[in-house]
């Protein structure tokens, strides 16, 4: 069993700043987790996850929201291979993600892409 500890850091959004009240969920396998909404087009989170896998062959998938009164709007998506993951012992600086409208196809928990970007990014 490994370990993944994921960090968000904090984001980029296209926009004026009153239109955001943003949150990143996170996904692996059966598993989600949420930060807290920040207001914004540079959100900062700083929140770190921990998640267990023995699949390495998986992806994170990430999605971005923005809060509503009623409901919640999804933004965009990305995802990160687990394999493309460096191992440490020590937090990094981090990779941006692209923000995509939505994902091209999903067959047995693989990403097989993505499309058309937002023009957001995420910090991981």
């Amino acid at each position: 069993m490994s370990l993944l500890c994921v960090t968000v850091k904090r984001a980029k959004l296209q926009g004026s700043i009153e239109e955001f009240h943003s949150y990143v969920t996170l996904k692996l396998q059966n598993v989600k987790s949420t930060t807290v909404a920040v207001r914004g087009i540079q959100p900062q989170w700083e929140q770190e996850f921990i998640f267990e896998t023995n699949r390495l062959d998986q992806a994170l998938f990430l999605e971005l929201w923005n809060k509503g009164v009623l409901w919640d709007k999804l933004l965009g998506v990305c995802f990160m291979r687990l394999c493309d993951v460096g191992y440490s012992n020590s937090s990094g600086c981090g990779k941006w993600l692209q923000v995509d409208h939505e994902f091209r196809n999903i067959e047995w928990g693989y990403c097989l892409g993505l499309l058309h970007s937002t023009g957001h990014s995420v910090l991981v």
